[in-house]
């Protein structure tokens, strides 16, 4: 379920809204309990199946998506955090490390 957006058009937090597991970005990312970025480097033409419809809307060529787990069981999934980039590009162990990072502090909000 989406709980929170920055710079994410309505439509696409309409279509992106709730994501089951294993389904788009999100639910891959879910599902495989790590990032998914690598194998879509260009959002918009991506042939893998991983990019939906609704998260193409948003128009970025580049994503990244993470998931966050429990800091007291690293087993319990807590949250996806999703990221879109305006260029295509590959990202480094060293970028996802570090956004993934900069992810966990979502539980920090909420």
């Amino acid at each position: 379920m989406l709980v929170a957006a920055h710079n994410l058009p309505p439509s696409v937090q309409n279509g992106t809204a709730v994501i089951p597991v294993g389904k788009g970005m999100a639910g891959t990312a879910a599902e495989r309990r790590a990032p998914v970025a690598v194998a879509v480097s260009d959002f918009q033409t991506d042939t893998t199946g991983v990019a939906v419809p609704g998260g193409r809307a948003a128009r970025a060529k580049g994503s990244l998506t993470l998931p966050v787990f429990d800091p007291a069981d690293d087993t319990r999934l807590l949250a996806v955090v999703g990221l879109g980039f305006t260029e295509t590009r590959e990202f480094t162990e060293a970028e996802i490390a570090a956004y993934g990072a900069d992810a966990a502090t979502v539980l920090k909000a909420v």
